[in-house]
């Protein structure tokens, strides 16, 4: 068994545990953003230019994309009854980020499961009702996968309909289905509706801890890297890690960062991850003796206090935090669907989403915008000391 297939592992939501931060990067994030108010950042950075950007080299051999295969068989181990021919509803809830959408998706694929994809904006305002057709045919030939739930409803007064039909066809025993949900949308329909009453009680791939990641993390060292590989850090030169050193405790204390700042989410702790990989000196020609004074392979690594993670903006305005809120219930907008929502022109929804993504925020693709994997946490953090409903991962 790889070292990556060791750590997915499914519990029931309410058992899952997030990570918790060091202790000292709470006191470390008051006092930065104290400073921030006070001073002009620039004369709070330490000494030791670094340049950043990690090369896709750096990214492929150190940092490379999850292989959700492996997500998809510890879901596979855990609903092994169900795709066996057990009978009913079973639910996965996973955080925006947790990569539950694409360990769903594999699962289908690889066991030949029809999947029902999201009915349109415009459809969920008129009532769904040809989707809903759909799904009650489908559901008559076989297992089903509902996949994105968040997306088979939307916060206005008509954009209930389709998921209460659903969620009727589930409960009068139509077929069997297997149906996936994001969880802040999870959240917000618990305060609205009584779902797990047809849905059961909801599954979740376990957020990843600093001992799993590290796993991982050393693992891939192991396969991508030479018997003369050492992580530096960027700023002093100083080694955190070597294949001939046994105390990994230098890169064990920045994954504990990591983990802890992502939440355990899995795209959000890569892109995390990805973004330490991605600092060296200004010039390694100058850099410390102990970082070139030998022929070893170096791979450099921002320090965790030199990481500039995205920050909210304390210039945005109510109407932008409503639209983050929305873009993380429903796992992602397009831009004329937000207007529809809030009943505001598109310019003004155009606006707000130019600040957003100014601010490093979000992001669109094709016509879709959603919150960044790496502005998550902060989004997350803020949007709760403003009051707005979070989830639970």
């Amino acid at each position: 068994m790889s070292e990556e297939s060791q750590f997915w592992r499914v519990c029931p939501l309410g058992d899952c545990q997030v990570p918790s931060e060091p202790t000292t990067e709470a006191v470390r994030k008051g006092v930065r953003s104290l400073w921030r108010r006070l001073r002009d950042r620039r004369a709070l950075e330490p000494e030791g230019k670094i340049v950043r950007g990690a090369d896709r080299e750096t990214v492929r051999r150190f940092a490379p994309d999850w292989d959700w295969s492996k997500g998809a068989a510890a879901l596979e181990d855990s609903l092994g009854e169900w795709l066996d021919g057990g009978s009913g509803v079973r639910l996965i809830v996973g955080g925006p980020f947790s990569g539950t959408v694409a360990a769903v998706q594999t699962l289908a694929r690889e066991r030949s499961l029809e999947t029902a994809g999201a009915p349109l904006p415009d459809e969920l305002l008129e009532g769904g009702k040809k989707w809903l057709a759909g799904v009650e045919q489908q559901l008559s030939e076989g297992p089903l996968v509902v996949s994105r739930l968040e997306r088979c409803f939307l916060r206005h007064p008509d954009g209930f309909d389709c998921l209460r039909g659903l969620l009727d066809l589930l409960a009068a025993g139509r077929g069997r289905c297997l149906v996936q949900c994001q969880s802040w949308a999870w959240a917000f329909l618990q305060r609205l509706m009584a779902p797990e009453s047809v849905l059961g009680t909801p599954l979740a791939l376990a957020p990843l801890d600093r001992e799993s990641l590290s796993r991982w993390v050393l693992a891939r060292l192991a396969e991508a890297g030479s018997e003369r590989l050492v992580l530096r850090r960027a700023d002093d030169g100083e080694a955190i890690w070597s294949r001939s050193d046994a105390d990994a405790s230098g890169l064990s204390e920045m994954l504990h960062h990591v983990t802890g700042r992502g939440r355990g989410q899995a795209e959000v702790v890569l892109a995390i991850w990805r973004e330490c990989l991605g600092g060296r000196p200004e010039d390694e020609e100058k850099a410390p003796a102990a970082a070139t004074g030998d022929d070893r392979e170096t791979a450099w690594l921002t320090p965790w206090s030199r990481l500039d993670l995205p920050a909210v903006p304390s210039t945005l305005e109510r109407s932008d935090l409503f639209t983050l809120h929305a873009l993380l219930v429903h796992g992602g907008l397009r831009a004329g669907t937000l207007a529809r929502l809030f009943s505001v022109s598109a310019m003004e929804t155009n606006r707000s989403l130019a600040r957003l993504k100014s601010g490093g925020l979000v992001g669109e693709a094709d016509g879709c915008w959603q919150v960044l994997p790496l502005a998550y946490p902060a989004v997350r953090d803020h949007l709760g000391r403003e009051g707005f409903l979070r989830d639970s991962l």
